[in-house]
């Protein structure tokens, strides 16, 4: 079942920026595995960062969140994200747009010029796992397992991999930020990029369980882009 969900904005404040949540989107999936029941979720918040000098930056903060009906099985699971697409600077130079292709992605820990026709597995060193960030951890350490249950949004959280078994709870999430793209001063950061996402079983990492399909697009185009009073 699919839930669109439009929200008002929620505004957070500070020295430099604000930030404006537009509308968040919100999928989930239930499957049986190991003699258990899995709940994968995804929700995805649509932003704007507004800087006191007028520049604006949009994307989308994604969260996904695995449950499970056995506590002890929660460490066997992980998120494994592929990626395609392309995220690129551009501007106007001589009356002419020009497309710089200097951003990069790492990949299995090989780091690739984000040009991408072919979907590829998004990872730190040689992890296949997302939120992998420290080699001698295990690769869901990090992920965060709320105080309160189903709390996502709070402060209040332990990582997964700090907590002994008898402290295991049945639930845990993850955050992802996708490439901001904005315009500023006669010049552009554009992104169109495809993502999969998908649960996966950590000691059987042959297969995905489950999967999210979702992008991020912000283009500029040439005739906006040639009117530097526009951007």
């Amino acid at each position: 079942m699919v839930k669109i969900i439009v929200a008002f904005f929620i505004l957070f404040k500070s020295s430099i920026a604000q930030v404006k949540y537009k509308k968040s989107r919100w999928e989930e999936k239930t499957l049986s595995h190991k003699d258990q029941l899995l709940k994968f979720s995804m929700r995805n918040r649509k932003y704007e960062v507004h800087f006191k000098d007028g520049y604006v930056t949009y994307g989308t903060r994604s969260t996904f969140i695995v449950e499970t009906t056995d506590e002890i099985a929660l460490p066997q699971y992980a998120i494994r994200q592929y990626v395609k697409g392309e995220v690129y600077s551009s501007e106007i130079v001589n009356g002419r747009l020009e497309k710089y292709y200097n951003y990069k992605i790492k990949s299995k820990g090989k780091l690739l010029t984000f040009k991408l026709k072919d979907f590829v597995v998004e990872g730190q060193f040689d992890s296949e796992i997302l939120g992998h960030v420290e080699k001698n951890t295990t690769p869901n350490f990090y992920y965060k397992v709320p105080f309160s249950p189903f709390d996502i949004d709070s402060e209040r959280y332990d990582y997964l991999g700090a907590l002994k078994e008898y402290e295991l709870r049945s639930f845990f999430y993850l955050n992802f930020w996708s490439p901001q793209f904005y315009k500023s001063n006669g010049f552009a950061k554009n992104v169109d990029v495809e993502y999969k996402t998908c649960l996966v079983y950590l000691p059987d990492l042959s297969n995905d369980l489950a999967c999210f399909e979702w992008n991020e697009k912000g283009i500029y185009d040439l005739k906006y882009i040639l009117d530097p009073n526009k951007i």
